[in-house]
């Protein structure tokens, strides 16, 4: 059993070497004088986790920025989705009032066909009232 013992207590330091080699940033190499110290350790964890607050302040600042542009950009688009109702109630009343004024041509037609036949009619009797005035005997 001293052997396993010894085995693991290698693997062990192995295993906290590459840890603390990977956290420190240092190449892989396994040996008792990569090890650094508790007071270096601590440092450089504090450094990095300093370094990541600061990178995680950054990536924050830049998704209220891509935040503020959607909400500006949704309020553009609301913008022109109102324009664009107002244009389809625009031509929809247009084509209203285009068909309206169809009719309307189509009625004063027949009503400038009626005045003609009104003022024939009009010119006719008042011809034959002039004639017959003229032909009155005179007593």
């Amino acid at each position: 059993m001293l052997n396993g013992q010894s085995l693991r207590g290698n693997f062990v330091t192995m295993l906290a070497s590459i840890v603390m080699s990977a956290m420190c940033g240092h190449s892989l190499a396994v040996s008792s004088d990569a090890i650094p110290k508790a007071g270096d350790l601590v440092g450089k964890v504090k450094k990095q986790l300093d370094s990541d607050h600061s990178a995680l302040g950054k990536v924050s600042a830049v998704l209220m920025d891509v935040q503020s542009s959607v909400d500006k950009t949704e309020q553009s688009m609301l913008g022109k989705v109102l324009d664009l109702q107002t244009a389809r109630t625009f031509f929809t009343r247009h084509a209203e009032i285009d068909t309206a004024n169809d009719k309307m041509q189509e009625e004063v037609s027949k009503l400038n066909t009626n005045v003609e036949g009104l003022s024939s009619t009009v010119y006719k009797v008042q011809k034959e009232f002039l004639a017959n005035g003229k032909k009155k005997p005179s007593i």
